[in-house]
């Protein structure tokens, strides 16, 4: 026998509930409080009021808003044990796998033809004191 959808709303909170969940279990009936939430920094914050900002977030400054200790407040996150390390573990391989393609996209953005001589002289295997002079 399945519990079912959770398709009861608690009428305090909003918060969704199973079929035959008992009453207060949720806010313990509208007494229980929400603890206010704090305003993410930016650019988080202008993504989530829709602003018009740089909507570009590396992945590393994401990952570090999402594991940072905050006082008062609990990261479910860094709780995980065995999970959170392994979350740790495929956010690592995550960000470092961007950077090649990062690299291999915007070869205009770093003007890699700047670096011609230098690749020209690791070719040639040419002696470091006559590059630059």
């Amino acid at each position: 026998m399945g519990i079912g959808a959770m398709d009861k709303e608690c009428p305090h909170f909003s918060a969704l509930k199973f079929k035959n969940e008992p009453a207060g279990m949720c806010c313990t009936s509208g007494k229980g409080q929400l603890p206010e939430i704090e305003t993410p920094p930016e650019p988080l914050n202008g993504l989530l009021i829709g602003a018009e900002t740089n909507k570009n977030v590396i992945l590393k400054d994401y990952y570090a808003y999402r594991l940072m200790i905050r006082r008062g407040q609990d990261n479910v996150i860094v709780r995980c044990c065995e999970l959170f390390q392994q979350y740790m573990v495929d956010m690592y391989v995550k960000i470092e796998s961007e950077r090649p393609r990062y690299l291999r996209c915007n070869q205009q953005k770093l003007r890699a033809e700047e670096y011609i001589h230098l690749r020209d002289a690791i070719v040639s295997n040419v002696d470091t004191s006559e590059i630059g002079g």
